[in-house]
């Protein structure tokens, strides 16, 4: 017999839910076709007719486009949580699952490569384990895509950003992070789409940084795909 992760009742042994908690959990239906970032409804007057919010409307990411199927709320939220606490990081796989069903429903062109946000050696030393990294691995045997967790590298902790200006926060985030271009550049085929992975979504802002970056490297097309996006308080 076979239960649900969430309720605890009877589960068919194919999925991870019942039927009834999968359509309860906090799906990001309303939001920016961009950015993906979440708009509660009945509030919709933050997106323009195409469907495009007004952060993204001022200015331009430099991804393409973010797929995040759920807000970053109760359970999501508490999954993530216990997932990253070490002990039970296989509460990812699921999650993981998740995301790649609905990135499988939106997928349009097939990416070079998957590249999961990195943290610095000291603090993935200290966790034992990358959960992007292990929501990365999960996603690419799933949609049979290559991953390198090799391509981008965390080299520092930025400093707080809440009293930096815009500037002054992507100064901060490009000095974080590095793309190694003898991996990019190392692969037998031409680089020139790549998906970033991610557990959450906060801001976008270091999605962002790394996609410019990536840019900056000869990749054409960047693309972050995330478990979850954190609604900004209005």
């Amino acid at each position: 017999m076979f239960f649900c992760l969430l309720c605890h009742g009877h589960c068919s042994p194919l999925k991870d839910v019942c039927d009834g908690c999968y359509e309860d959990l906090p799906w990001n239906h309303s939001h920016c076709i961009r950015c993906s970032e979440p708009v509660i409804e009945p509030d919709l007057s933050g997106l323009n007719e195409d469907g495009v919010c007004q952060r993204c409307q001022q200015q331009e990411p430099y991804f393409d486009r973010c797929i995040a199927p759920f807000r970053y709320e109760f359970p999501i939220d508490q999954l993530l949580l216990q997932g990253k606490g070490g002990a039970q990081a296989e509460l990812l796989k699921p999650l993981s699952r998740w995301l790649a069903e609905q990135v499988r429903k939106q997928m349009g062109f097939t990416p070079d490569l998957l590249a999961p946000v990195p943290m610095t050696p000291q603090k993935q030393r200290q966790r034992g384990y990358n959960q992007a990294g292990l929501v990365a691995t999960q996603i690419g045997a799933a949609l049979s895509l290559p991953v390198s967790h090799e391509l981008i590298k965390k080299v520092r902790e930025p400093a707080q950003q809440k009293s930096l200006s815009r500037s002054a926060r992507e100064q901060n985030l490009r000095r974080a992070f590095r793309i190694d271009r003898t991996v990019l550049h190392g692969f037998k085929q031409p680089v020139r789409h790549v998906v970033l992975i991610d557990d959450v979504v906060t801001t976008g802002s270091t999605i962002n940084q790394l996609s410019q970056q990536l840019r900056s490297s000869g990749v054409e097309q960047v693309e972050a795909w995330a478990i979850a996006y954190t609604a900004r308080k209005r």
